[in-house]
């Protein structure tokens, strides 16, 4: 039993919040592979959301959530016999934050699209991704339980107006990168048809954990589990409170480090190999978009010399001698910037981070799937509206479009804030972005809406063009989109990394 709600637009539909899709991972339970449900006859009441996962409130210095947290929402736009395109959303948060609630992701622009949303909770941090190399079987808990939610959204989303054979999953930022990965996983094949990922996917650096054992054995020494074998550790930490392993694990963060501690690994099950191995197939929908910066005030010209060469390893996988790399850095993003005037060193940071960070991993990601003859989409989101997501983290300067801020132009009440849209933005919304992505997941070509002012055709990638649709006041197709930059990270940089292999081979002998 569900609501009827208001819409933000005068309209209707119908919520079903907080419902069960697995047993509760307590217990016994806890590092274990999601629980299917005994089957239930009687009415159950879903008016709330269900428990968010636990995870580290760094705002308020808090541990939220609890452990009985594997619930999803569904919205529809009515109850009737139609069975409708079904976009169903996996939250970003760098697999250690966020939710699928409600207060967080309101249904509204999509429902006036006749889309049936279905929003949930995975397990996060350590407790959705803490393995060893000797206990694979508890690797990637949290893509498991998102499998789990797609085996009930293509069971049971016919009963609320849902199409099971017309499923698209839409995810942000580690949202988009479990997207991709499910797009690769043998477990997940036959729960979707498409995949819209925005702003992240399987081949950056930053999603993929490459050695969770090293991840398993710091947690365990600072929850003062002595033991170093896996089934140990494993067997340790899972006697420790949900408390204890939240504000642990949040110990080891650093931020702006990458990978994560606790993220999807390569486990010979849910991730057989690594993603640039198995890029197979799928119709993709990928976007390119600036990422948030963090704002350190008074760096040095020493910056890049001496605190690249230990920021690099930890954000890419980047581990020889480094410094050919960062004088190549300096030399294309930071010749003649000022490193202690900070108006002039952020942009130019920024972009330095959004294309070691995103810019690359995109192209090379729908470039494979392209070369597959797949159907592939790219956009480069630029929209600049009233507010920012940064405007809700505090930060009052003008970053431009950053990480995240095309969500609100997705969602109703995004970041948890009800504001009031600008007549332009809530116009950009409804006319443009939310019908673009609906059409999409509706017949697996993204339309665009027949406006006066419109008037662009959206061609899918080709295997030697990159071609991006670059959406902002208006719309326009670009042709070769940064293909220096992309030459510098797949051409330059890679060059120096193969010349100081070999002579690390010579080096040896």
């Amino acid at each position: 039993m569900g609501l009827r709600e208001d819409s933000s637009s005068n309209g209707y539909f119908y919520s079903f919040k907080g419902i069960r899709y697995a047993m509760p991972p307590v217990e016994d339970l806890r590092f274990k592979a999601p629980t299917e449900l005994e089957p239930w006859t009687e009415t159950v009441e879903a008016v709330e959301d269900g428990h968010i996962c636990p995870q580290y409130d760094i705002a308020n210095s808090i541990p939220l959530g609890d452990e009985d947290c594997l619930f999803l929402n569904v919205y529809t736009p009515k109850i009737d016999s139609k069975k409708r395109a079904v976009m169903v959303h996996i939250h970003g948060g760098a697999f250690i934050l966020g939710g699928g609630v409600s207060h967080l992701f309101g249904p509204d622009y999509l429902m006036e699209n006749d889309i049936v949303l279905v929003n949930f909770n995975y397990r996060l941090g350590a407790l959705g991704f803490l393995t060893t190399k000797d206990t694979m079987e508890t690797a990637n808990n949290g893509i498991k339980d998102q499998i789990m939610a797609l085996k009930w959204v293509k069971e049971n989303i016919d009963k609320f107006g849902g199409d099971p054979n017309k499923v698209t999953i839409i995810g942000e930022d580690a949202g988009a990168a479990s997207a991709t990965i499910l797009s690769m996983s043998p477990a997940a094949q036959g729960l979707f048809q498409g995949v819209i990922a925005l702003s992240g996917n399987a081949l950056c650096d930053q999603f993929i954990q490459n050695n969770p054992d090293e991840a398993a054995k710091e947690l365990a020494a600072r929850l003062e589990c002595s033991s170093t074998d896996g089934k140990d550790i494993i067997e340790c930490i899972s006697r420790k409170t949900q408390q204890d392993i939240v504000e642990k694990s949040n110990s080891m963060m650093m931020f702006y480090t990458f990978p994560r501690w606790f993220a999807p690994n390569v486990d010979g099950d849910i991730l057989p190999d690594r993603p640039e191995n198995l890029l197979k197939w799928r119709s993709l929908l990928l976007s390119r978009l600036t990422i948030n910066s963090f704002n350190n005030g008074g760096y040095d010209d020493n910056f890049i010399d001496h605190k690249l060469p230990r920021l690099l390893p930890v954000m890419t996988n980047y581990n020889s001698k480094l410094y050919p790399i960062t004088r190549s850095i300096r030399k294309r993003y930071f010749v003649n910037v000022d490193m202690e005037n900070e108006d002039e060193f952020r942009p130019r940071y920024i972009e330095f981070l959004t294309d070691m960070l995103f810019t690359k991993c995109t192209d090379e990601f729908a470039r494979a799937i392209a070369n597959h003859s797949v159907p592939t989409y790219e956009y480069l989101f630029d929209y600049r509206g009233q507010y920012s997501i940064v405007n809700f983290q505090g930060e009052q300067v003008d970053m431009g479009v950053v990480h995240g801020d095309e969500m609100q132009y997705v969602f109703h009440n995004i970041w948890g804030e009800d504001f009031s849209m600008s007549p332009a933005d809530l116009k950009f919304t409804k006319n443009i972005f939310t019908p673009l992505l609906s059409s999409f997941a509706k017949t697996s070509v993204p339309t665009l809406p027949t406006i006066d002012d419109i008037n662009v055709s959206w061609s899918p990638r080709a295997p030697n063009k990159n071609r991006i649709l670059k959406i902002s006041n208006k719309l326009e197709m670009n042709e070769d989109y940064k293909k220096d930059i992309l030459k510098f990270w797949n051409e330059d940089i890679q060059n120096i990394l193969k010349s100081k292999k070999k002579l690390g081979k010579k080096g040896k002998r």
